[in-house]
């Protein structure tokens, strides 16, 4: 390895490429061919030259910065064509000052145009190089036409690369959104493939003891029927026939027309609850609907939760001011079917955890919040009380009384109160879940279920004969915010389907034709 006058090693720094140095006029000047660190010229090489790239402008602003003291030192780089430095210090100092800035340019190109070699230079860097210089018009050529080239690259690639990312970003664009899907925009296809049976219409000719239809017109009572023999419905009760002069039209525009067909339950009026003499009224109020065509009694939902008395407090399900009118109930042989409470869901808080999240995210005032209503138990307790205190009437609980989650306690309830019938009306998915316990259930407790649907839509029974009539698995239930699972047929035997159907209707209410029925 080379060493200087004190014996200390030097590296050669070679450039391999024509390095241009910018002046304060933005002209270029050239050093060609390579220099040592020592200053010395390098050997011409004998090779053909290699393309040569300019360096970056800001560089060598930076390399002007640190030479604007003397306008000498600025032309110390300039080398003619035999290697004799042109405008060369005799100062040591201003030589290696000058060497040191050159170092330092060519080092911030991270080699690419230098390597530092220690000793020699590789002759394949300067040998067969002809010490000829190119025409400036022959270089810009050579410029200009690489420039075009790296143009067309660029704008070819951008033609085939660029739709191609596009097309992958909205690949992914939706991929990543169905990554993490709300509740409401998770909607599974199944792939389970098995039979199905669709069911339009059902085994057996059946009663809905759970409708509701207020006010109804001949028009819509004309097309109710219709539309009840397309699924084999023979009676349909309506529950919502109000009292007085509205039981009065509502019977008369169904039961007129249609006498075999429809059944309407009368509903107390709570206007004048905080009148003395309550009880009296509201017995005899219900009595002329009776006599006016009423075949039952229908007990909102209102009442024992949101029902109360001008003092603010709340009206009890068991209260005693309404005994009278279950008494009158069992005197005039017409059963009540009363709605106590909400699906316990409704009552526990409003989170992640609630399996009922999307019907309260759907209907908020769904909630029953404590702060506002009584506990869920409280209810119950209360209704059950109310079973026990009128054994002589006969109570139909809507909605499997709120115990479809839990069937056991249900058959404790019967168990406890031979008077007390329910509806699946709305909670067929409560059954659809556990259909080897529903099954189980329904036959154990075949004389106290009754076939209901709540809101009429002749499109939707279906699901209730698919689920009663057949075994098919795994398949959707007709309303989401009930249940986001899918259900399974419990087929129940033939005998078991008719009393859902219509034997336990005709055993409970008055005045409905036995022989449209089979035996």
């Amino acid at each position: 390895m080379p060493q200087d006058e004190n014996g200390r090693e030097h590296a050669t720094l070679a450039m391999a490429a024509t390095v241009y140095h910018v002046n304060e006029k933005r002209k270029d000047r050239k050093v060609e061919d390579c220099v040592r660190k020592d200053g010395d010229p390098q050997k011409p090489s004998k090779r053909p030259r290699e393309r040569f790239t300019r360096f970056r402008d800001d560089e060598f602003s930076q390399l002007q910065a640190g030479r604007k003291k003397s306008d000498q030192r600025r032309g110390n780089l300039r080398l003619d064509g035999q290697g004799n430095r042109q405008g060369q210090k005799t100062n040591d100092q201003t030589k290696h000052g000058k060497q040191k800035e050159t170092e330092q340019l060519a080092l911030r190109h991270h080699g690419r145009f230098y390597q530092r070699i220690p000793g020699r230079l590789p002759t394949f860097l300067w040998e067969n190089e002809p010490d000829v210089q190119e025409p400036r018009g022959t270089m810009n050529f050579r410029r200009t036409t690489t420039l075009f080239s790296l143009i067309f690259v660029a704008l070819f690639g951008a033609l085939i690369v660029g739709p191609r990312a596009a097309r992958t970003q909205q690949e992914q664009a939706p991929q990543k959104k169905q990554q993490t899907p709300t509740i409401d925009e998770y909607q599974t296809k199944s792939t389970l493939v098995t039979k199905e049976h669709k069911i339009e219409r059902a085994k057996f000719p059946f009663i809905d003891i759970h409708s509701h239809h207020w006010n109804p017109t001949a028009e819509e009572v004309d097309r109710l029927v219709k539309e009840m023999d397309t699924i084999n419905l023979r009676v349909m009760v309506n529950l919502s026939g109000g009292t007085g002069d509205q039981l009065k039209n509502t019977v008369a525009v169904m039961k007129g027309r249609y006498p075999d067909r429809f059944v309407v339950f009368a509903n107390m009026s709570y206007d004048d609850l905080n009148t003395p003499g309550f009880g009296k009224r509201v017995v005899a109020r219900l009595e002329e609907d009776v006599k006016n065509g009423a075949q039952g009694l229908k007990i909102f939902k209102n009442f024992g939760m949101d029902l109360k008395y001008a003092s603010g407090e709340r009206v009890h399900v068991d209260d005693p001011v309404f005994d009278p009118v279950f008494e009158k109930c069992a005197e005039l042989k017409i059963p009540v079917l009363i709605h106590v409470a909400e699906p316990s869901a409704f009552f526990d808080p409003w989170d992640y955890h609630n399996e009922r999240w999307e019907e309260l995210k759907e209907f908020p005032g769904r909630a029953r919040p404590p702060a506002k209503y009584p506990p869920f138990e409280t209810l119950m307790a209360e209704r059950n009380r109310l079973f026990a205190k009128h054994p002589k009437t006969n109570f139909i609980a809507a909605h499997l009384a709120f115990h479809g989650n839990d069937l056991e306690r249900l058959g404790k309830l019967f168990d406890a109160n031979p008077n007390v019938y329910v509806d699946i009306a709305a909670v067929l998915a409560e059954l659809g879940r556990q259909p080897y316990s529903a099954r189980d259930f329904l036959v154990k407790y075949q004389g106290r279920v009754l076939m209901g649907k709540d809101i009429y839509d002749v499109n939707e029974y279906k699901w209730y004969f698919r689920a009663l009539e057949t075994r098919d698995e795994y398949f959707e239930y007709y309303r989401k915010r009930h249940a986001f699972w899918r259900i399974y047929g419990f087929q129940v035997p033939d005998e078991v389907l008719k009393k859902i159907y219509y034997k336990n209707a005709l055993k409970l209410v008055p005045g409905i034709d036995a022989k449209a029925f089979p035996e």
